[in-house]
Formats: C-alpha cells, structure tokens, sequence
C-alpha cells in the first residue's frame, strides 16, 4: 500500500476506516470509468466548429449600411447586395442603421458574431474620422474590430451649390471674407466626411462657413437645392444626378486631374485652390475575428461583383469608380486613412469630446 493511503487510513476513525477506505475505492473506480466515457465519447463526437467554412454560406447574409435609404451608401449597398447573393447562392439583405454619422450601424457590426453573417458597408467618416473626432461615440478600433474584405469605391470630394445660387467658382467663397459666417455647409453628422471636409476649407481658405449636422446625405440633398443650406462637399457619387439634372452646380472638384464623368468641372488646382482634399471611399468588412477562409470566399465574390460589365457600367454612371483590393491591401489602405485623418483632425481642432 502506498503512503498516501497509508495516510488516508491513518486519518480515519477505527471503527469507520475498512468501510471508509472501500468505499472511496469503489468511488474512485466509478469515477474513472465515467471519466473515461465521457472521455471516449467526446473524442468520438464530431467537432462543429463556429462557422462550417466548406459550407459558408447557408443562410441569408446581412450587409448593414449606416446611413438612410436614398444615399449613396443605400446605392453601392443594394448593387452589391444583389451581385453578391447571385454569387453566393444565399440572399444578401440590405439593412439601414442610421444615425451619428455612421457610428451607430458601424458599431453594432462591431459587435456582431464573426461568422460572416453580418456584414458592413464600412465608410472613411466612421472608419477614419469619428473615432478621432467623437471618441466616446465611436468607441470600436477601426483596425482591431474589423476583417477588411474589400475596398470597392473611391471617388474625390465634389464642392457644389444649388443651380440657383449667386456663387460661380471657389473665387466667389474665398471673396466673401467676414460675411461667410451667414453661409452654411451640411454634412451627414458631426465627424462625417462633409463636416472635416468643410472644416478643412475653412482652415485653409480663412472662411468662417457654419456646419449643419443631417442623418444622411438624403435629406441634406433637398435643402442643397432649394437654398436652405448654401454649399456642401460630398463624394462626386453623391452628386452627379443632380449636376447632370440641373440641380446643383458643380464649381470644383478635389482631384488630380477632371473627374471623367464630370468632364466640365475644373478641378481645386484649375480652380486656383491648391489645398486638397482627401477622397471618399467604401468598403465591406466583416467583425474582427472572422475566419480567413470566409472572408477570402466573400472576397472572391465582391470582386467577381465589381469586374461585371454592368455593374462597372452603372457605378460609372453614378460617379462612383469601382476600386477592388484583396483583405490585406485594404487593411493597410484603411490604417493609411486612418493615419492621415488623425493628422488633419487634429490640425483643424474640431474633436467635440
């Protein structure tokens, strides 16, 4: 006998140990072969991991966009949608959360299961600019929280008016001096795209334009066109219909060169203002923690999407330049952003938390 049951005897009671010490035996046995069950069977069992890659996807898919129905964001969400679930085999659901300038859809995606259920339309202002501008809101890791799947649109910063309005050309802002003040930019929220936009021609210019923050770029639209706002910065997509239907006018565009579908419009340098602005851009992502072998199989899909003919066709009628990337050219293009617009927020010192 062992010490340790030579101890465990010795501890007992005289009366009580023979009984004691067989019928801890007998539990002991017990215990191992109910051990030894359970460990068979579960080596048994088959493993079901948390997403059936070989089979992904099963179930319909969401792809939240986080703005209003009407946008632009609505528009790229629906094409991509509808691409997607003819690829997939498996309907993709487009689903508005608006609000906060995209923060609110941007961070329920966050926090979502990664299983490649739920999806996001991801956009430069939640992506790059309200985690610096509204931190306390925007509480999620633009790089941390998030698998990027792929980049899908890049368009410039388009500076338009209403058709109706006195102001012609950037000449005509920068004159405005001191009375700028009683001129007004819309944007889709604080720490939207539009909101630095107009802050960062503010700094640069010496103009005093005030922000009106909206939900989305549908409702600031109409207020554009009748007057009730003076000027605004948005994504040539955002914009194009209403130039091309003598709505708004366009008196520059932030690019490089002329933007093809707007062949007219001089760009900033044409426009005597060399003071650039970044560019807009869309993407899908999926929660952090998505496995790879999902993410490159959605990949695979939006690319198949974006390379279509007619898809290619009517992004490019919309002012939208159609931008795929692999996951990691688009991880490393969204720190890029998200580096450079640390700089700019910071620099034109709007953070409001």
């Amino acid at each position: 006998m062992s010490l340790s049951h030579l101890s465990f005897v010795a501890s007992v009671p005289a009366r009580h140990a023979p009984f004691s010490l067989l019928h801890r035996l007998v539990r002991l046995r017990r215990a191992g072969v109910l051990v030894t069950a359970m460990t068979l069977a579960l080596c048994t069992l088959p493993q079901a991991p948390a997403v059936a890659q070989d089979t992904y996807p099963s179930r319909p898919i969401r792809l939240v966009a986080p703005y209003t129905a009407g946008g632009s964001a609505d528009a790229i969400a629906r094409i991509l949608a509808a691409g997607m679930t003819d690829r997939l085999g498996q309907t993709v659901v487009v689903e508005n959360r608006a609000g906060a300038a995209g923060v609110i859809g941007t961070s329920y995606v966050s926090r979502a299961a990664p299983d490649g259920y739920t999806l996001l339309l991801g956009i430069v202002g939640p992506f790059s600019i309200s985690p610096v501008v509204t931190p306390k809101s925007a509480s999620y890791d633009p790089i941390k929280d998030f698998s990027p799947i792929s980049l899908v649109i890049r368009m410039p910063s388009m500076l338009v008016v209403s058709a109706s309005s006195r102001l012609r050309s950037i000449d005509d802002l920068l004159k405005l001096g001191e009375s700028s003040a009683n001129y007004n930019f819309p944007s889709s929220g604080v720490g939207s795209y539009g909101h630095l936009s107009g802050e960062m021609f503010n700094l640069a210019a010496g103009t005093k334009f005030v922000h009106v923050p909206y939900k989305g770029t549908s409702e600031q639209i109409p207020d554009l066109i009748s007057g009730r706002v003076h000027m605004g910065f948005f994504g040539t997509g955002d914009v194009m219909k209403y130039i091309n239907g003598g709505q708004l006018r366009a008196l520059a565009v932030f690019s490089d060169k002329r933007w093809p579908a707007a062949p007219d419009v001089p760009t900033n340098a044409e426009a005597n203002f060399t003071h650039a602005l970044p560019e807009v851009w869309f993407g899908v992502v999926a929660p952090g923690g998505t496995p790879a072998p999902v993410i490159n199989r959605l990949n695979d899909a939006l690319r198949q999407v974006l390379a279509d003919p007619a898809v290619k066709n009517r992004f490019d009628q919309m002012g939208f330049l159609p931008s795929p990337s692999t996951p990691g050219e688009f991880a490393d293009y969204i720190k890029m952003d998200n580096d450079r617009y640390k700089t700019a927020v910071r620099a034109a010192k709007i953070v409001t938390e």
